[in-house]
């Protein structure tokens, strides 16, 4: 704008200037009439492009000598000129003879040079605005993202707490109100770990309080028979399996000798002694059903296998004092009872009891084996060997001849379509044989790992998932879990296959995460990103802490069964279901169900807010899928 009035004003003298001089310098030409002269003159001001138009009229207003010329620029665009408009300053002079006015010359400056002049000052302009404009941006950017630095981290913060991953920033911003949001976040995130802890850490005191025995922290007995029997319902109830109980002999009188703490040591012993020997074998039973009586039950063992575990067993038992020493007159016996198919087994715990009863009419510290069957037999009857099964097994995934079973997960208000758990069978004898059957054996020979890549392979290769937009929920092994090999091929197939990437929930048992808490964790941290939904199943079956739930980024929670039996008419069921509710709800999880049964427990569950159930009632596992 300044640049604009100075040379509107510089035109405007310039104008005047000119008509002054050349208005004195016509005065002599104009007495002597020499028009050649004139003429000259005019052209040689107006050649030099500064003005626009020149003329001299007499007094007449009559036009003697005139010369003018548009302008015309194309350096300069139009939208600039039609942008910034200029006026055409003027100056007059009269031209005299001697004292004699004889006309008046006009000249009309000629803009041309100063729109030349105002466009490259704005060119400058705006290059140096813009080189200031970026640099101004840059260093503002630079100094707002230090200065909200702290912010983005609150962000993270409260994203964190939402998942229940309760972080506490250690770097306190220096700028007071950013300092205050930092402390305040802190605080709530210290305070509400303190909630979410202490409502996990009631969950489980009221869990213990109702299903483990106080002084040895197995199972007690109520806890023992709820298992044992969603096992023998369950798939897995189809496998082999074996039941011991053990029984101290006259501990009343030992209490009442040694005082009842010692007694309480003695059973403390038994129990400890009982979980080393057990150690490392996945879903065992192990419980104190009452007084000096315990219970273990060894699912998906061989007959020769619980011979063997039996004998070192009772090693380990008479160990202990006061069984070392017969003066003492206290001895302990042992019950054994076995079958090939636990669910089809009525009378197993019977069985066992008669044998701890002949056991004890072989006098003290012995061990008896229910004999009316024989413990040779293998896992199932329609093999009869380790190495039978071992061809079978390799001979299936040689052929990829692995059949795939799909059991329905509902919502429960309304019963919806869920997802789908994937259970695989293999064909032995033109019969169907479950999982519950082979894969102790795939376990026990190392084809866990590649039994659970070929049901991936198949369900891409099926176009399970293409063809149907729920999840699908894919049981993984130990074995797999525990793989670095496994998780990079489950990776890269994944990667491969982004609709299935997007619809698979990778399931495990609760036991796992108490024995291999830090490879799942890793799995997790892995696949998570990817959008791979991760289940923990079986859940409230074994006495772990529920602390996991915190670290691992969980879309399922699927409760155990044996919580699900007779719920309709069991409050301690349902209060357990509704505490893991209120803690699965704060985790954004979506808590499940398994073994309903019955259209009584069907409908109480639909009381508890629960997010979905599945079981005989609502669907069995089939090869054919509900069109989602």
């Amino acid at each position: 704008m300044n640049a604009r009035h100075y040379l509107q004003n510089q035109m405007y003298v310039h104008a005047q200037d000119t008509a002054t001089s050349l208005g004195l310098s016509l005065t002599t030409a104009t007495e002597d009439g020499d028009v050649a002269t004139i003429e000259s003159m005019l052209d040689v001001i107006f050649d030099r492009g500064y003005y626009s138009h020149i003329y001299f009229n007499d007094l007449k207003g009559k036009k003697k000598f005139e010369r003018a010329k548009d302008f015309s620029d194309s350096d300069i665009p139009q939208w600039f000129i039609a942008l910034v408009k200029l006026p055409r300053p003027y100056g007059n002079a009269e031209v005299l003879s001697g004292w004699q006015r004889i006309g008046e010359l006009t000249v009309i400056s000629h803009p041309g040079y100063a729109y030349r002049d105002l466009w490259h000052i704005a060119k400058e302009q705006a290059l140096w605005f813009s080189f200031v404009t970026v640099i101004t941006i840059l260093f503002a950017s630079f100094a707002v993202r230090y200065l909200l630095a702290p912010l983005n981290k609150v962000v993270q913060q409260a994203d964190a707490i939402c998942e229940r991953n309760f972080v506490v920033l250690k770097e306190i911003p220096r700028t007071r109100e950013l300092r205050r949001v930092v402390e305040a976040m802190n605080r709530m995130a210290e305070k509400t770990k303190v909630l979410f802890t202490q409502q996990v850490d009631l969950t489980e005191s009221l869990f213990a309080q109702a299903r483990l025995d106080p002084v040895t922290k197995l199972s007690n007995r109520r806890d023992f028979d709820s298992r044992f029997s969603a096992y023998m319902h369950s798939e897995e109830g189809d496998s082999s399996g074996a039941l011991i109980l053990v029984q101290i002999k006259d501990f009343s009188r030992y209490n009442e000798i040694y005082s009842r703490e010692q007694g309480d040591e003695l059973l403390l012993m038994i129990a400890e002694k009982l979980t080393e020997v057990f150690e490392g074998m996945a879903n065992v039973i192990l419980a104190r059903r009452a007084g000096a009586d315990f219970t273990a039950f060894l699912p998906q063992v061989t007959g020769s296998e619980a011979e063997e575990i039996l004998d070192s067993l009772y090693v380990e038992l008479v160990t202990v004092h006061p069984f070392n020493q017969s003066t003492m007159g206290y001895s302990l016996h042992i019950g054994l009872a076995y079958s090939s198919r636990v669910s089809e087994e009525k009378r197993l715990l019977q069985k066992a009891d008669m044998a701890l009863r002949a056991a004890q009419k072989r006098g003290p510290n012995n061990y008896q084996i229910y004999h009316e069957q024989a413990l040779d037999q293998g896992t199932d009857n329609t093999l009869k060997d380790a190495l039978e099964w071992r061809q079978v097994l390799q001979q299936v995934l040689a052929d990829r001849s692995l059949v795939l079973h799909f059991q329905p997960v509902f919502s429960l208000e309304p019963q919806t379509l869920l997802l789908y758990e994937v259970l695989c069978r293999i064909e032995v004898d033109n019969q169907l044989v479950t999982a519950g059957v082979f894969l102790p054996m795939a376990e026990r020979y190392g084809l866990l790992e590649e039994f659970d890549q070929l049901i991936i392979d198949l369900l891409i290769e099926q176009n399970v998932v293409g063809q149907h937009r729920v999840p699908f929920s894919v049981n993984l092994s130990l074995q797999s879990i525990q793989s670095d090999k496994f998780v990079r091929w489950l990776q890269a197939k994944l990667l491969e296959n982004n609709e299935l990437r997007q619809r698979i929930v990778l399931e495990v048992p609760e036991y796992i995460v108490r024995v291999a808490e830090t490879p799942l964790k890793r799995m997790n941290d892995i696949l998570v990103p990817l959008g791979v939904g991760f289940s923990i199943d079986h859940f409230g079956s074994g006495a772990a802490a529920f602390s996991y739930l915190a670290s691992l980024q969980l879309q399922f929670l699927k409760v155990d069964r044996n919580y699900v039996e007779d719920i309709d008419s069991n409050p301690d069921n349902r209060f357990f279901i509704r505490s893991v509710e209120q803690i699965a709800q704060s985790k954004d999880i979506c808590l499940l169900v398994e073994g309903v049964e019955s259209e009584a427990e069907w409908q109480t569950l639909k009381t508890l807010n629960v997010g979905g159930a599945q079981g005989y009632f609502l669907g069995r596992p089939s090869s054919d899928l509900i069109v989602a």
